[in-house]
């Protein structure tokens, strides 16, 4: 990380590019939280387009100078917690400085890169910096912070062959727009439904057809324009995938449809459970298989997967002694080969990992696998096994608990 001159920094004003205040928290965090994630907001959008990167020094006084304050090492975490939460989406590119020390006070520096794909939103809203202050961004601003997206993922492409009729706009209007947009930026919207798809990257305005991700979200029929887009599972009735089949079942449609059916067979079909009795009177569950561990596993791999280079599903196959998640695509960007999964991910498909943390799939970015292997061990299970070791595909094996065997 390249060191920041911290005088230099500070000998800058309040603009379109820093942002300076005094703490990161009040009394109840919420204040100030609010403030910093919408800060963060406006400079990820970077709406005068100068391409180089924000600052928010947290420590200063609204004229520059030191403030006197000193940060315990909660407070320092608490910016990366609220990235994790998932009200900043797409989720934009942040370092939180290490603190700079001085005898007249602490600073604590965020950094924030330009986006990629804006519009940005904090909590369903589309915040700017102009000037020394944060305003939202009027439909017009919208727009132009879409036109300057520089590196669409696969999921922001057009899909030159598509119409909007081939979308369910109903179900986008009805049941998704709500979730993604605040309340009060929907009653003052008036924007065409076209333009509400571009806005949240469902379609491209400048080839007028959907995008990749809108197929996927709301197609009426999305195998017809990405065709491995469907997740098959197998079950096997031995200890591997050489034993006889014993039932087979195939899952597709748009992903409105598809997660919760997806999810309901996680919870009526794959999972087990059965008391346990502790200490006292007090009784728990042990699973077969962790109920959320699964269901984050597959989220995972619908999210992750690559849709691009690859026809093939997302393959589940269930043996008698595990259960193994197979997914197109290998690791993709900081996620390689050697880094620790637990603490190192990336976006394949920016949009898709949008949709799925504004449907609720997605709980926090970037804890997914540390949380399943915390919860398989708490089951009293060994931790699930990750391949990263052929190319193009990424698996995962959970052992079944013993007691299931």
């Amino acid at each position: 990380m390249p060191t920041l001159d911290i005088d230099k920094l500070l000998c800058q004003p309040e603009d379109n590019r820093h942002e300076w205040t005094t703490w990161i928290d009040d009394i109840n965090g919420r204040d100030q939280k609010d403030k910093i994630c919408q800060a963060i907001c406006a400079l990820s959008n970077d709406f005068p387009n100068y391409q180089e990167s924000g600052y928010i020094c947290v420590g200063v006084t609204d004229d520059g100078r030191r403030a006197g304050k000193h940060f315990t090492d909660k407070q320092v975490k608490l910016p990366s917690d609220w990235l994790a939460e998932g009200k900043l989406l797409p989720r934009p590119n942040v370092i939180v400085h290490p603190l700079f020390n001085h005898q007249d006070g602490q600073i604590l520096v965020i950094e924030v890169k330009p986006s990629e794909y804006p519009p940005v939103r904090y909590d369903g809203r589309c915040w700017l910096r102009l000037g020394p202050s944060k305003t939202l961004a009027t439909p017009d601003q919208e727009m132009q912070l879409a036109e300057k997206r520089r590196a669409p993922s696969f999921d922001a492409l057009p899909v030159t062959m598509a119409q909007i009729s081939d979308l369910n706009v109903a179900v986008f209007s009805s049941d998704y727009l709500p979730l993604a947009i605040s309340e009060d930026t929907m009653r003052q919207n008036g924007r065409t439904v076209k333009a509400q798809l571009s806005a949240l990257r469902f379609y491209d305005p400048i080839k007028d057809v959907p995008t990749k991700a809108g197929i996927l979200t709301f197609g009426l029929n999305p195998l017809y324009d990405i065709p491995g887009a469907y997740i098959q599972y197998v079950r096997f009735s031995g200890v591997n995938k050489n034993t006889e089949v014993v039932s087979e079942k195939s899952f597709s449609g748009n992903f409105m449809s598809l997660l919760p059916v997806l999810a309901s067979f996680v919870e009526t079909n794959l999972v087990k459970a059965r008391p346990i009795r502790g200490s006292g009177f007090q009784e728990s569950m042990q699973y077969n298989y962790p109920p959320w561990v699964l269901r984050e596993l597959l989220m995972n791999a619908v999210m992750h997967r690559d849709y691009a280079s690859s026809n093939a599903p997302i393959y589940v196959y269930e043996c008698t002694h595990s259960l193994e998640i197979t997914n197109p695509g290998g690791l993709f960007g900081v996620a390689k080969m050697g880094n620790n999964l637990s603490v190192q991910s990336d976006y394949r498909n920016v949009v898709l990992a949008e949709v799925l943390k504004v449907l609720g799939y997605v709980n926090r970015f970037g804890y997914g696998i540390a949380r399943v292997q915390e919860l398989l061990q708490k089951n009293g299970q060994t931790l699930a096994q990750f391949d990263t070791s052929t190319p193009n595909r990424f698996s995962v094996t959970i052992p079944i608990h013993p007691s299931y065997l």
